[in-house]
């Protein structure tokens, strides 16, 4: 990131929210051995409420989104399903492609 990038400027460039992740995000900063984590709020942000969320990155920071947890279990859902469908489109296209 270029200097100068705030938080809500690194979740914009990052393609910003989409309809399955979590408002509160985590800023994690320093290294391996001593990492600090830092909660922000974006719709806080976002709306004008806390503005001193929006802290200044610093090289080596990490954003962490969570995702929402109906997400997490329609994403579980859909791996279990995955066979189960994969199989059925060989079989529908088997009978298409074999004239039967």
């Amino acid at each position: 990131l270029n200097p100068g990038v705030r938080v809500r400027d690194a979740i914009a460039m990052a393609g910003g929210f989409k309809h399955y992740a979590h408002m509160t995000i985590y800023l994690v900063r320093g290294n391996n051995e001593n990492p600090t984590v830092q909660r922000v709020d974006m719709k806080k942000i976002l709306l004008g409420e806390d503005l001193s969320q929006n802290v200044m990155l610093a090289a080596r920071d990490a954003l962490y989104v969570a995702p929402l947890k109906m997400w997490e279990v329609s994403d579980f859902i859909a791996t279990l399903l995955l066979p189960i469908v994969s199989i059925r489109d060989t079989v529908f296209m088997y009978d298409r492609l074999s004239g039967d």
